[in-house]
């Protein structure tokens, strides 16, 4: 079943500046929202690899240095995330 979104008596914002052109259909809105969602999704992938990436360098300085420890890594990784 597909969601109507009904904003005919909501203000949407910037809708001043369209002088009253209406789309079609709900289509625009939700292509519009699925592309917001697709950004956010790239956006956690990208720092999600960040955060891996790091790891991954900590852990080649890990061999080198003496105090580190697994809770040092978590809460590294934390702050980026």
């Amino acid at each position: 079943m597909r969601r109507v979104l009904d904003t005919s008596n909501a203000y949407v914002r910037g809708e001043e500046n369209l002088s009253g052109w209406r789309p079609l259909g709900d289509s625009l809105l939700f292509d519009h929202q699925w592309e917001l969602e697709k950004i956010s999704r790239l956006e956690q992938v990208g720092k999600v690899r960040h955060a891996l990436l790091l790891r991954d360098g900590l852990a080649l300085n890990k061999n080198k240095t003496l105090n580190w420890s697994s809770k040092d890594e978590k809460v590294i990784i934390s702050r980026v995330i």
